[in-house]
């Protein structure tokens, strides 16, 4: 006569189920973050900050050596640039910048140029 031997190894239906339960629990958890993040209306620091940065990614065509003495170029040292200012969802926002030569080793010449972007509403 043969003995039959019984594996018990595995998962239990009752560990499954808890696992699935804590898997759908962390799963609503995380789609309802990601949505609600877009539904949150930006405001108007976020606004400003995003405006700020578009300003300074038109500065980026001013740092060039061929252009760095123009008189015409933006980053002229205290050259006040104020561009117009922009209206979004109500709100009128004024940026303005101002740049300003540093000189880091102290031999007397221009190491770089630092710019000091604001906006106001």
């Amino acid at each position: 006569m043969t003995k039959i031997k019984f594996f018990q190894g595995g998962f239990s239906l009752l560990e499954i189920m808890a696992a699935l339960l804590l898997l759908g629990i962390l799963s609503g958890v995380f789609f309802n973050a990601f949505t609600t993040i877009k539904s949150v209306p930006a405001g108007p620091k976020v606004k400003a900050y995003n405006l700020a940065r578009q300003e300074l990614e038109f500065l980026y065509e001013s740092v060039r050596d061929d252009t760095w003495g123009s008189v015409n170029n933006h980053l002229n040292v205290n050259h006040n640039y104020v561009p117009p200012a922009i209206t979004l969802d109500g709100t009128s926002f004024l940026p303005a910048y101002v740049a300003t030569a540093i000189d880091r080793d102290g031999d007397g010449q221009e190491d770089y140029r630092k710019v000091e972007m604001t906006v106001t509403w």
